[in-house]
């Protein structure tokens, strides 16, 4: 067993389910809030009500991907979570802050999107948290796997590949 407690924010996302799963079956200590009721996880109103225990480490999953997500709210929010001595810190960014590229192939390298509100949250985030020692921040994509959201285009591809059928993007 892991000798410290995990706090999981978001937990009742795609990324949040699975780690709890994970988690449970591995034997790994740890606490899943969402700001949704639901007996798996601890309600919270707000992230900033998670009350802290030293040697805890935080996954941060929570923020909206939504542009109508409060700014403000969710940047006082992460900052206060990050007024405590967290021993790690995972906070998951998205692909989509980077502008859209016609050549398709994305790097680090590739300009910023700050157009939309989303962008914004999660780039300045980001900065809020790679402060902090021992954080790391993985901006994802394309993820799959169980209790995946089947409205998406990677499902429609991979169904695709399934039935044997053409494939078109």
């Amino acid at each position: 067993m892991i000798n410290s407690d995990i706090v999981i924010t978001g937990s009742s996302g795609f990324i949040g389910t699975n780690l709890k799963n994970f988690f449970s079956k591995k034997k790994i200590k740890f606490t899943a809030y969402s700001r949704k009721k639901n007996s798996s996880f601890k309600y919270v109103k707000r992230y900033d009500q998670i009350k802290f225990k030293k040697n805890s480490s935080l996954i941060y999953l929570s923020q909206s991907n939504e542009n109508t997500t409060s700014y403000k709210s969710e940047i006082a929010t992460l900052k206060k979570l990050m007024t405590y001595d967290w021993k790690y810190i995972i906070y998951f960014s998205s692909i989509k802050v980077y502008k859209n590229n016609k050549k398709r192939i994305i790097t680090e390298n590739n300009p910023i999107n700050l157009n939309n509100n989303y962008s914004k949250l999660k780039i300045n985030s980001e900065k809020i948290i790679i402060k902090k020692k021992n954080s790391i921040c993985l901006r994802i994509s394309n993820i799959y796997g169980p209790y995946f959201n089947e409205k998406t285009l990677l499902d429609d591809i991979l169904n695709n590949i399934y039935k044997k059928e053409a494939v078109s993007i």
